[in-house]
This record gives structure tokens, sequence and C-alpha cells, in this order.
């Protein structure tokens, strides 16, 4: 647990003195990077992947502008505000809403849970965390446009991967 809180407080002192908008595209991107440094290693040993989209539109209105409002309510707004009411610390918080994220994204392959799953979800857990404490309603909106951003970078990834 003491490796979590110094992770969380490493996280929070790099941004701590950024505005909502800045925290945003900043931990989007990092946080993607994050996971492809994770997912790029089992790739390489041969680990599953699933097969792109068919369709690609779809696959980008659901994974931009759907998906990351969803799983923000249930996979850091729900874990987080369970361990909130039982007065659990911020590492409980995180490692409750990172554990579902992680769960939830198992089913898309190996590389995926670990990568977007356990590393995306963290970084997702330590946003709405972070945000929280101005209101439920900032956690929420960074923590949904931050998972967006990646998403949308994945997306630009397949559509030139597609050409």
């Amino acid at each position: 647990m003491r490796g979590i809180r110094r992770l969380y407080a490493m996280f929070l002192r790099r941004y701590r003195h950024r505005t909502p908008w800045q925290f945003c595209w900043r931990v989007g991107v990092e946080g993607l990077l994050a996971s492809m440094l994770v997912g790029l290693p089992f790739m390489a040993l041969g680990a599953s992947t699933r097969d792109g989209p068919e369709s690609l539109a779809p696959y980008v209105i659901g994974a931009v502008f759907v998906i990351p409002w969803v799983e923000t309510l249930v996979y850091q707004s729900l874990p987080i505000g369970l361990c909130r009411r039982l007065r659990l610390g911020r590492g409980t918080q995180a490692i409750a809403s990172t554990a579902a994220f992680f769960a939830a994204h198992l089913n898309l392959g190996l590389v995926s849970g670990m990568a977007a799953g356990l590393v995306g979800g963290a970084y997702l857990a330590m946003t709405y965390i972070r945000w929280r404490h101005r209101s439920r309603w900032t956690a929420v909106w960074v923590t949904s446009i931050s998972h967006a951003i990646g998403n949308a970078i994945v997306c630009a990834v397949l559509l030139l991967d597609l050409l």
C-alpha cells in the first residue's frame, strides 16, 4: 500500500498546478504512452490481441464520445464513491477503481487488459481521485475527457493503419 501512496503522490506532484484542461490532455497522452510501453512487450511475446473493428465510424463514435463517459461513471465514480463512503484511503480507492476497469478490459485480450485495463485504469482512477476534491462533476468530466483523448489517439492510429 505504501508503494501505491508514493505513486499517487508522485502523480499529483507533477500535475498539482495544472488547470483541469491542461491536466486532461497531458494525462490523456501520458496514460496512452504508458499503456503502450506495457502493451508492446506483451505483443512482442505473442500475447493475445483482438482484431480491430470491422467498421471504424461507429467504433470512433463509441470510443471517443460515449464509452469514456459511461466507463467513468461505472469504473471510477462508483467504486471510488463507495470507498469514500466507507472512509477508505486514496490507495484503496485507486485499487478498487483500477481492479474494476482491469476486469472489464481483460475480455479484450491480455494486451488490452494489461495496457488499457491496468495501466489506463490506474491513470483514470488517479485522475478521478485528484479532481474529486473539487467536485463530483469536475472529477467526471476531467476523467472522461482524458479517457476520450487517449481513445481518440488510438482511433487516429487505427485510421492511419487502414489507409
